[in-house]
C-alpha cells in the first residue's frame, strides 16, 4: 500500500498493475497528474470525490475507468448532459445537501441511465 499526502491529510492507493484499479480521491488526482504521467504500462484509475463539474475534465482521461461524483443537487442538475455523457465510466452520483435534482419528465427519459446512478434516488420530475 502506497501512500500520498495532499495538503497533510493522508489516502491509501489501493491496487496495482494487473490487479484492478488504483482508487484515488479527486484531489489526489488533481494534485498527482505530473507523476501520474511518468508511469509506464498499463494501470487504470478509479476515482471518489469528483464534482459534477470537473467530471468530464476527469473522464477525458483514457486512464480513468470509473467516477464516483459527490454533489450537490444543482451542480448535477447544471451537469446533467455532461455526467450522461460518461456513459459506464460514471458509477454513482452522492448528493451532498437534502435537496432533489429535480428534471423534467422529458430530461428523465433522456438521462434515465445517468439518474439512476443517484444514490438513494433523490430526483423529482417536474412539470
Amino acid at each position: 500500500m502506497l501512500l500520498h499526502t495532499c495538503n497533510t491529510t493522508y489516502y491509501p492507493l489501493h491496487g496495482s498493475e494487473g490487479q484492478g484499479s488504483w482508487f484515488f480521491a479527486a484531489i489526489q488526482y488533481q494534485e498527482g497528474t505530473i507523476t501520474l504521467a511518468k508511469f509506464g504500462g498499463n494501470y487504470h484509475l478509479a476515482l471518489f470525490n469528483v464534482t459534477a463539474d470537473s467530471a468530464t475534465y476527469v473522464g477525458a482521461d483514457t486512464k480513468v475507468d470509473l467516477i464516483d461524483v459527490e454533489d450537490n443537487a444543482i451542480n448535477i442538475e447544471l451537469n446533467i448532459v455532461d455526467l450522461h455523457a460518461l456513459g459506464s465510466k460514471l458509477e454513482n452520483i452522492t448528493l451532498t445537501d437534502d435537496e432533489s435534482v429535480q428534471d423534467t419528465q422529458a430530461q428523465k427519459t433522456a438521462y434515465q441511465n445517468t439518474l439512476i446512478k443517484i444514490l438513494r434516488k433523490n430526483y423529482t420530475v417536474i412539470s
